[in-house]
């Protein structure tokens, strides 16, 4: 049980390491290290003041450090598929295109109505007048 908490309480506190990091303007890359040491930390730290078998902290790291992947993941995921988009955009632009233009592809009413036809053209939702509505499997 000590090695499920200790895992727990290190990737809450990496992933509150993480958000402080960003704000506080730190590259990307150098905040993902320093996040993964400090939950580290944490988890040796508690697991140690909890038992005393090297097993159980390696357990825990183990536990800890793929916990870690699935957050970094997770978080690098969303990243990568804007960078895939932009590129996509400016192939399709023959590699040119004005900063306020590529902007408008990301306004929140331009955002909205691309997300809406998608759901429409994919028969998840329809449309009747000015309404949207969902298409529910029966």
């Amino acid at each position: 049980m000590v090695v499920l908490l200790a895992a727990a309480i290190g990737i809450m506190s990496a992933v509150f390491a993480h958000l402080i990091m960003l704000r506080l303007g730190m590259a990307q890359m150098r905040s993902y290290a320093l996040t993964f040491l400090c939950g580290a930390l944490v988890v040796v730290s508690i697991t140690l003041g909890r038992t005393n078998s090297n097993w159980n902290v390696v357990t825990t790291l183990l536990l800890y450090g793929s916990w870690w992947f699935l957050f970094f993941a997770f978080v690098q995921m969303a990243e990568s598929s804007l960078r895939v988009k932009i590129l996509h955009i400016l192939i399709e632009a023959n590699d040119r295109l004005p900063r306020e233009k590529l902007l408008q592809y990301y306004d929140e009413a331009i955002l909205i109505e691309i997300r809406l036809a998608r759901l429409l053209k994919s028969g998840a939702g329809g449309r009747r007048r000015s309404a949207v509505f969902g298409v529910h499997a029966t």
